[in-house]
């Protein structure tokens, strides 16, 4: 029997870990010795200043650890982005305010990375986020040696901020050979990048080949459907006596309610993303909620309905997001606001009828639930639990299953 070697543990222990936190395998592809291999890859969520790669051919095979000298080439499908392993030199010299030196000497540290291609022509533009969250932007022009676009950030002893954007001199000289109207960029930032050296690329008889950063998208949706829900009710009254327990207490009937609504949801512009945040607000009208009291001395029908507004956030998580149809959970939180002034009232019995919100404007509510999704229609069956807003002497709830077709609003 084979047994695993150091390295081997280690590389099986870290992938283990980060499936456990909630990293995914998305589909791809990597070059390795000259062989591409489809399938399968851990994605790290954008940080890749890691020293291997994990790559399977199926989402259920365990997942194989390549080193960066063993791949030449990787591509995530799920945001188009390619990925090429060059051995570089990094300057390593902090830039964040809060993290500035004293000095202007570069920290230059000879690294193998995983460099993100934004541009391919003439000069070939690369974007990297090392371990410190530092951006790098690196080129290559014809074929010839990948160098860093450097730039140095220092604090003197007297407090000034002092840049020095030797960038600027290397793009400068790399472009001579191209009459650009255009001076390089003076911020290091990555869409002037790409757009000087794109200008360049196409001078040099290139197409101009623009590779945007996917952004997240704040996505929105109406939704709308029935309740079934029932209520129930919890209450002291005064009397010439003192207190004494109300005749409307106890459970209500169950009755059919209407929800309309409008959400926003942030999608993640990395499609290997499972949550999703958002906020909702939506309308409620619960129809009437009924209870028959039977005491000899006070009988009476005693009715709840509401016409309810609720607003607050909610959190979405993808159970698949690779399929035509997805399967998502859900859960929100919202404050819960009553538009009709009366609570419960009676048609014939003596006690008065009882006032919600007169002392509380907002109750609450919460909901948990499970969908699906094809294109842009969903259909969602959740249970929601209303605390409504009483007076300081009563507590009130609204309850039951809710079924929501909702229609996303664009794409």
């Amino acid at each position: 029997m084979k047994k695993l070697s150091s390295p081997g543990v280690l590389a099986l222990l870290i992938v283990t870990a980060n499936l456990a936190f909630g990293q995914s395998m998305v589909p791809g592809y990597i070059v390795s010795k000259g062989d591409t291999l489809r399938g399968f890859i851990l994605d790290r969520n954008n940080k890749w200043s890691v020293g291997s790669i994990s790559f399977s051919t199926s989402v259920k095979e365990t997942p194989r650890v390549y080193t960066l000298d063993e791949v030449s080439t990787m591509y995530l499908q799920s945001y188009d982005a390619v990925y090429q392993t060059r051995t570089v030199e990094i300057d390593k010299k902090p830039v964040d305010f809060a993290q500035l030196e004293k000095d202007g000497t570069r920290n230059l540290v000879v690294e193998t990375v995983l460099l993100e291609e934004v541009l391919r022509g003439t000069i070939n533009l690369y974007d990297y986020m090392d371990e410190n969250s530092k951006r790098h932007f690196f080129i290559q022009k014809s074929g010839g040696k990948t160098e860093e676009l450097a730039y140095v950030k220092y604090v003197t002893p007297d407090g000034r901020i002092v840049e020095l954007s030797f960038y600027r001199g290397t793009l400068q000289s790399l472009t001579a050979d191209c009459n650009l109207t255009r001076t390089p960029p003076s911020n290091l930032e990555r869409k002037p990048l790409t757009k000087y050296i794109g200008e360049y690329n196409v001078c040099m008889g290139g197409r101009q080949v623009t590779k945007e950063r996917n952004k997240n998208k704040l996505i929105a949706s109406v939704f709308g459907g029935p309740s079934f829900g029932s209520g129930s009710f919890e209450g002291t009254d005064a009397s010439n006596n003192g207190i004494r327990q109300s005749d409307s207490n106890g459970s209500y009937g169950s009755t059919t309610a209407l929800n309309v609504g409008l959400s926003f949801e942030l999608h993640s512009s990395r499609a290997s993303k499972k949550w999703r945040p958002g906020v909702q607000v939506f309308y409620q009208k619960t129809g009437s909620v009924m209870r028959i009291n039977d005491s000899p001395t006070v009988g009476g029908e005693y009715i709840m309905d509401f016409k309810m507004v609720h607003l607050g956030p909610t959190f979405t998580y993808l159970i698949t997001n690779h399929a035509p149809v997805h399967l998502y959970a859900k859960a929100g939180f919202s404050a819960t606001s009553i538009l009709n002034g009366g609570g419960v009232r009676t048609y014939y019995s003596q006690a008065p009828s009882r006032v919600f919100a007169s002392f509380k404007p907002f109750g609450y509510s919460g909901s948990v639930g499970a969908g699906l999704k094809w294109k842009i229609i969903s259909l969602e069956l959740r249970y929601q639990l209303a605390h409504l807003p009483c007076d300081i002497t009563a507590a009130a709830e609204y309850k039951g299953p809710d079924v929501l077709i909702g229609i996303q609003l664009y794409k």
